[in-house]
């Protein structure tokens, strides 16, 4: 062993590091499932009527739908990195969601008046053009 680790370092045992990368990656990828279910319902109801009347929340709305795509992709060469690529990618992914985060508070509060249950409302008559 290298003379200048802690012994703390040293106390490190490799598969504890491993089930904590684990770990870390599936919280993500529950809040990557969760933005996509927000997604999915935004993109089905007939919120994305309404917001479809305040250019900025399309806008918005339209940000999300792209990213968090994206992001399902990198998830993907994620999972099948290794070493410190992989953990640079876990790294950057969570970032990214903390920003998707953001752009889902902005969609939610976009001035738009509707209850709290409206973003979970799907209506199939709402798409017949």
């Amino acid at each position: 062993m290298n003379s200048m680790q802690s012994s703390d370092e040293r106390d490190i045992e490799p598969s504890d590091l491993a089930h904590a990368a684990a770990l870390y990656e599936d919280l993500i990828k529950a809040r990557l499932q969760t933005i996509t279910s927000f997604v999915e319902g935004l993109t089905t109801s007939t919120v994305n009527l309404l917001l479809a009347e305040k250019p900025s929340a399309r806008e918005a709305l339209q940000e999300l739908v792209v990213k968090e795509a994206a992001l399902r992709w990198i998830v993907r060469v994620a999972t099948l990195s290794n070493g410190d690529v992989r953990a640079r990618l876990w790294a950057d992914i969570d970032k990214a969601l903390d920003n998707l985060e953001l752009i889902i508070d902005l969609v939610g509060h976009a001035d738009v008046e509707w209850s709290v249950n409206a973003l979970e409302f799907h209506d199939d008559l709402a798409y017949i053009t």
